[in-house]
């Protein structure tokens, strides 16, 4: 078979399996074909040890975190049902014994003291006083939001 009997794109990729690269070094000469090395590409600065160490790292430090997580959600659970109820109440026995305390030392400085009729009205007008200043904070609140 002579060269003009075989198709184009083989003579084309014979010539081109055959063709030298001419790269020049340093002093503009070209490089032979038994000179040519190979190049490397860069190396990472991280060995595989490092990237290996980091993945794992990663790896259980994502799993901690989805740990966490999961944890998390029964702890809130346990504070919204539970805790938060039982302080609230607690914090509304408290203002309530406050409140009992103000109006025994206000109704008693009036002349008014513990027991008597005077002190169930003074203390009943005291509570009256504070809805009525609730009603206005929350109209005032409603008003500003």
């Amino acid at each position: 078979m002579t060269d003009a009997d075989r198709p184009i794109a083989l003579r084309d990729a014979e010539r081109e399996l055959n063709r030298v690269d001419v790269t020049m070094i340093r002093n503009n000469t070209p490089i032979s074909k038994d000179e040519w090395k190979r190049i490397d590409p860069a190396a990472s600065s991280l060995t595989n040890a490092t990237v290996n160490a980091l993945t794992w790292m990663y790896d259980w430090g994502n799993r901690a975190a989805w740990v966490a997580a999961a944890l998390s959600v029964p702890f809130f659970l346990y504070i919204a049902v539970y805790t938060a109820p039982v302080a609230q109440l607690a914090l509304q026995k408290q203002e309530r014994g406050a409140i009992e305390r103000e109006n025994l030392a206000f109704c008693e400085r009036q002349g008014m003291p513990s027991g008597t009729r005077e002190y169930a009205l003074c203390a009943e007008d005291l509570m009256d006083i504070r809805a009525k200043q609730n009603r206005r904070t929350a109209e005032d609140m409603e008003r500003i939001f």
